[in-house]
């Protein structure tokens, strides 16, 4: 008789085990995917520049492909969405989007009015009427960006 009862705890015990390691894995996926929020105000003051790279710059190979670089850019913004491609016909080169604002599109008083998507490589965004800023100020102060990864390694992690 003890024999079976020692037997019931040790499940009892494994089941509880279990559920503790399930839920832990719940808890640590939500704390990484959650949502980062910050006080009222613009994070991202300054805007993006560019700089037009002339014709003869070198064109280079990337796996299959043969690109040309245009321009150069430099950007500080805040990331409003994230989309990993796999399947698409563009995901062998690129194979993350990025959504991204700055100016009044990095103020948390103005994002938490917004719900921001990512579909077709675009991105989207719905908000309640009124607009909690001008519409032509959402446009001109987010973007999405497609990120090609700059080595091979990067690009099968």
């Amino acid at each position: 008789m003890l024999l079976n009862e020692t037997k019931i705890r040790k499940r009892f015990v494994k089941k509880i085990l279990v559920l503790l390691a399930i839920a832990g894995a719940c808890y640590a996926y939500w704390f990484l995917h959650r949502s980062i929020t910050y006080e009222p105000g613009v994070l991202i003051g300054a805007d993006p520049t560019q700089v037009n790279l002339s014709h003869d710059e070198a064109a280079f190979d990337f796996g299959d492909f043969h690109l040309k670089p245009l321009a150069r850019f430099t950007l500080d913004a805040r990331l409003l969405h994230s989309r990993v491609y796999r399947f698409d016909p563009g995901a062998r080169l690129v194979p993350i989007d990025l959504a991204v604002g700055w100016g009044p599109m990095s103020d948390q008083q103005v994002l938490d009015r917004l719900r921001i998507t990512q579909s077709m490589r675009f991105f989207w965004y719905e908000y309640q009427n009124p607009p909690p800023i001008p519409k032509d100020q959402i446009i001109n102060h987010a973007t999405n960006i497609h990120i090609i990864p700059s080595t091979p390694e990067l690009a099968a992690s």
